[in-house]
């Protein structure tokens, strides 16, 4: 299943997650192959850098730029993430098996993080952002 979602830099909301382009960022990802409903991920997990630029491109940290920013996913899929210049917001285009979930957060921790939740099941997939106060369920 494909599923999409894009969002501004700033979100105008309070203690949101600023995008800041050219920049190394540092991200966590986690996903989970037997449920696309929120469930502890266990060791379905890792940190990364990445950087996005203010061109379009992006680059992995120590890896090159790679203008298509994307990243293959362990759980048969793949997870674009890039700034688009033209809309000036960032896309995120999940490619993930029907009946599981990843998710992608802004900082490298569950800490006091913004993340975003891509959940396909059939015509019920969806994207939600959370928000995470640590080790425990991020709340909507």
């Amino acid at each position: 299943m494909q599923l999409t979602a894009t969002r501004p830099l700033d979100c105008g909301v309070a203690d949101s997650y600023v995008v800041q382009l050219d920049k190394d960022l540092a991200l966590i990802t986690a996903w989970q192959t037997t449920t696309s409903a929120i469930a502890y991920h266990g060791t379905n997990r890792y940190s990364f850098t990445q950087a996005l630029r203010s061109d379009g491109t992006c680059a992995y940290i120590p890896t090159a730029v790679d203008p298509l920013c994307t990243q293959s996913s362990t759980i048969g899929g793949s997870l674009t993430v890039y700034y688009d210049t033209t809309t000036q917001k960032i896309v995120m285009d999940a490619v993930i098996p029907d009946g599981s979930y990843q998710g992608w957060g802004w900082g490298p921790t569950m800490t006091n993080t913004e993340i975003v939740v891509f959940s396909a099941e059939g015509a019920s997939s969806a994207v939600t952002t959370y928000y995470g106060t640590g080790d425990t369920r991020p709340t909507l």
